[in-house]
């Protein structure tokens, strides 16, 4: 491929405004949730197979145009930043989900720029990728017992209190807080780049942190849901996933042990 088309590919698959609108247009038309939790981690995986052994450099230096690496890094923090304000307008989880996917995964740029090796990017692709992937479930969770994933029904927990558990970890995750897998992903990400990128990615982060918050107003505050239809989660189904979330944390940790000094 030349650096053009690797270069055009690698913004649509590390979505990069304006190109991550046609990523957010897909995973809006799959209304399969197991579909789209599958396509959030393997979409920025594929961008991974795409990079070329020279690093974002030698991408840039094959262009017919000059552009700088700083001019990608601050393209990806404006995309990163302008998913995580939108986030905090909207009251669907999957919704919510796809925005902050869209803003974390932007991020990848930032190592990329740095000269991170290909497996790092795709442990790091996967850490940031993976929480989102289950809030698509959980939000079907929700849909299946509510009508819909919208958060401003009422308080999910009265009725469904291993749900509303299950949507609180969940959240927690895809903010990257620890000990969670995006927070090593995270750290990976602000260790290797200028000061600056990193206090653009740090106010990204702490965007999510407001938006986060405000997901935990709309399900865990106010009213009970007054419309209600089947059963909890069942507890064998929170302990899987209790499971392979530990598994999936315990080798983010152990990727971290690789580059933490």
């Amino acid at each position: 491929m030349t650096g053009s088309t690797t270069l055009l590919a690698l913004t649509l698959l590390w979505p990069v405004f304006p190109a991550s609108m046609i990523f957010n247009a897909l995973i809006e038309q799959l209304r399969f949730a197991p579909l789209r939790a599958i396509v959030t981690i393997a979409w920025p995986l594929a961008g991974v197979l795409l990079l070329p052994d020279g690093g974002l450099a030698e991408t840039l230096a094959a262009l017919p145009v000059t552009v700088t690496a700083a001019a990608m890094q601050a393209a990806a923090l404006f995309t990163a930043f302008f998913y995580a304000w939108r986030s905090l307008t909207v009251n669907d989880l999957s919704r919510w989900a796809r925005l902050i996917g869209t803003s974390a995964l932007a991020l990848l740029w930032l190592p990329w720029s740095a000269g991170a090796g290909h497996a790092d990017l795709a442990a790091g692709a996967i850490a940031l990728g993976s929480a989102c992937a289950v809030l698509h479930l959980v939000a079907l969770a929700l849909a299946r017992r509510f009508g819909s994933d919208y958060l401003g029904q009422g308080r999910v927990g009265p009725a469904h209190p291993l749900l509303a558990a299950m949507v609180a970890v969940s959240v927690l995750a895809a903010l990257c807080a620890p000990p969670f897998p995006g927070f090593f992903s995270m750290i990976f990400i602000l260790a290797r780049v200028p000061w600056w990128a990193q206090a653009g990615a740090a106010m990204v982060w702490w965007l999510w942190s407001w938006s986060g918050a405000r997901v935990w107003q709309r399900a865990f505050y106010g009213a009970p849901v007054a419309r209600t239809q089947g059963r909890d989660l069942g507890a064998g189904t929170c302990a899987v996933a209790g499971v392979l979330a530990s598994i999936v944390t315990l080798a983010a940790y152990a990727w971290s042990t690789a580059w933490i000094r």
